[in-house]
């Protein structure tokens, strides 16, 4: 139910009435405020003549009113408890002599349960998280309908998610006969056109929290279904008037610093990348040689060593290799750069490249 848009609705006794929309239309809250799960703004619900305000679970409890919630996993069941267990909780007290729980009293119980839902397999020992999730949604449903619980309106969100086909009509089933033969008040939410058309007697479409249409009799089918669902649109744009724009305030013109400081940046980017090989060639040259020059341009293509004057092309990239990296510096067939290159003088080298005597 969303703000400003209350829901009137009535469900009799022995009636079953959906709520159908889309995911975010507001129906599951409607369930939820119901069940006190959810704080009302306003309203009063009244069961079987009495009013009543949920404000807590307890109190709807309370009252009659009882919720099977969509995802039984993180909401409904216990999974480390037995199937007895999960059905039985709310009633251990109601079934106890003196304080003391009544096991005899609780298996009969849960046999009879089990045989009128077609519970498979039918052991109470059994942990619910063992179930499938026809059979786990049994379980939710029988914490409600069994022989020591009676609820006069039963709530159920998404009734038969994640339920196979066959236990999905054994649920509708159980849910029709707990109906016809107890008269309990019904009202389920759900985004299956087909769930709605096949369970309810009366359906209500929701949009954005509030009832749109409503269909019951031959009227109640898939295809009018989603086409009052689709018929409603999306949620009409209030008009705005531009004094109720916020006021704009005009830009900053950038001052000096900062033109100053993107043209720099632009210069730098402008810049040609310059390799490693030819920022090392400019460190070995005298510094009056140094001149900015293109990426690549002018650099040999040998791994460290300046090509020898005459020396054939071929020889040139063959120089350098992994062979002549693993000779000593000094060696023959070297030739020494001018400056310090290495850590070594270029004067204590020869010019004509021969080995240096001991």
């Amino acid at each position: 139910m969303g703000p400003g848009s209350p829901v009137d609705l009535t469900v009799g006794e022995g009636e079953i009435v959906g709520l159908y929309g889309l995911i975010g239309s507001g129906r599951t809250r409607v369930l939820e405020t119901l069940f006190g799960r959810r704080r009302a703004e306003g309203g009063v619900v009244h069961v079987g003549g009495r009013a009543l305000s949920p404000a807590r679970p307890a109190d709807a409890l309370a009252a009659g009113i009882a919720l099977v919630p969509a995802d039984r996993r993180a909401q409904g069941l216990f999974a480390g408890l037995s199937a007895q267990d999960n059905v039985l909780l709310p009633s251990v007290r109601t079934l106890a002599r003196r304080g003391v729980r009544a096991l005899g009293a609780e298996r009969r119980v849960f046999r009879a349960l089990a045989e009128a839902v077609g519970l498979r397999p039918a052991r109470p020992g059994l942990p619910a998280s063992a179930f499938s999730g026809g059979n786990q949604q049994k379980l939710l449903l029988g914490r409600w309908i069994n022989e020591a619980r009676s609820v006069d309106v039963l709530l159920l969100d998404e009734p038969t998610q994640g339920v196979d086909v066959g236990a999905r009509q054994e649920i509708y089933d159980v849910v029709s006969t707990l109906a016809a033969q107890r008269g309990t008040a019904v009202l389920f939410a759900s985004s299956d056109p087909e769930e709605a058309a096949r369970l309810a007697h009366r359906c209500l479409v929701v949009d954005r929290g509030r009832i749109v249409a409503e269909l019951s009799g031959p009227d109640l089918t898939e295809a009018s279904l989603l086409a009052a669902v689709h018929d409603a649109g999306p949620a009409p744009r209030q008009s705005r008037h531009p004094s109720d724009d916020p006021p704009t305030t005009p830009p900053v013109p950038p001052t000096k610093e900062q033109h100053d400081h993107r043209d720099r940046r632009r210069a730098r980017r402008a810049r040609p990348a310059r390799t490693g090989r030819a920022r090392a060639l400019d460190a070995a040259a005298p510094s009056s040689d140094r001149r900015p020059h293109p990426a690549g341009a002018g650099v040999p293509a040998v791994h460290g060593q300046l090509p020898r004057p005459g020396e054939p092309a071929r020889d040139r990239h063959r120089r350098g290799g992994p062979r002549d990296r693993r000779r000593a510096p000094g060696a023959a067939g070297h030739q020494r750069l001018p400056g310090s290159v290495g850590g070594l003088d270029a004067g204590a080298g020869r010019a004509d490249g021969g080995l240096a005597r001991r």
